[in-house]
């Protein structure tokens, strides 16, 4: 999702830091706590970015982008923003400093892109399912029948997740719209033949391989859809 591109930095340098070793204060320990909170909600709102990411704990989950969505995630940003207010950077080591700055102005960034920017107005590429998918089936980070098994579940919001795009686009550019057709024009391959082969090398029960090729058939109506509405 390209509107979380601006805090990928802070947070692979959270990663790093908390796994740093720093002044035992009580104000560094209370920080290192904080950002692992902060990096724990991150991969529990955007779960599509953290499976592209490797970590996979909710790889089941599809958030949809509609209006519930975007107030969430400025809910995610007032509580961790109203929780910086909490520490001074002068008390925190170094390191800690850093992260202080880096993860207040990122919070402020996506605030900014929700609240300003509005990129899911006007760019149609940012809905796009095809790379998720195409990752638990085809990455080797798992069993297969494990990764197969997270797809009915996820697969079975896909046409809300288009049906909430198809409300939410407003004077889309020409360039993005050119860019999510092409897109969303290959993902069909992804559950269709990609998906199919996936199935035919599993030992999932015959009933499980059924509803994933029933979700997976009405996924692609939904993706033609929205191909056709851009």
């Amino acid at each position: 999702m390209r509107r979380l591109f601006l805090i990928l930095t802070s947070i692979g340098l959270c990663f790093v830091l908390i796994n740093c070793t720093s002044p035992k204060s009580d104000e560094n320990v209370r920080f290192d706590q904080f950002k692992l909170s902060f990096v724990n909600n991150l991969w529990k709102i955007y779960p599509s970015w953290a499976l592209s990411q490797g970590y996979h704990k909710y790889d089941s989950v599809l958030q949809i982008p509609d209006n519930n969505f975007r107030r969430m995630e400025l809910q995610f940003c007032n509580i961790y923003l109203d929780s910086l207010n909490g520490f001074t950077s002068k008390s925190l080591s170094n390191s800690n400093s850093i992260d202080y700055q880096i993860i207040k102005n990122q919070l402020e960034s996506l605030k900014w892109n929700v609240m300003t920017f509005k990129e899911y107005e006007w760019n149609p590429s940012v809905y796009n399912v095809s790379e998720s998918f195409a990752l638990i089936i085809s990455e080797n980070y798992a069993p297969l029948d494990e990764r197969l098994a997270y797809l009915p579940q996820r697969l079975a919001k896909v046409p809300a997740y288009f049906e909430a795009a198809k409300r939410t686009i407003h004077k889309p550019t020409l360039e993005h719209t050119q860019l999510a057709i092409a897109q969303n024009s290959d993902a069909a391959s992804v559950l269709g033949k990609m998906l199919t082969d996936s199935l035919e090398k599993s030992k999932l029960p015959k009933e499980v391989k059924n509803d994933i090729l029933k979700k997976a058939e009405s996924a692609i109506v939904s993706i033609n859809a929205y191909v056709k509405f851009l």
